[in-house]
């Protein structure tokens, strides 16, 4: 799959957070230097974050 692919398929289902890592990770030059599991760390840890701004955007 494409990156415009998997960046579209990850707004789709509201997958911000990841996306805008991915689109992130992209622009980092030395990116083979991580591992899977500390790109798929800093993925996850991005939507975690968004999602709690955004939990507490709505308490507000």
């Amino acid at each position: 799959m494409r990156i415009e692919q998997t960046l579209a398929t990850r707004h789709a289902l509201e997958l911000s957070g990841r996306a805008a890592a991915l689109e992130e990770q992209c622009d980092v030059p030395d990116l083979g230097a991580l591992s899977f599991d500390e790109r798929l760390a800093r993925l996850l840890d991005r939507e975690h974050a968004v999602r709690h701004h955004q939990r507490l955007t709505r308490l507000r």
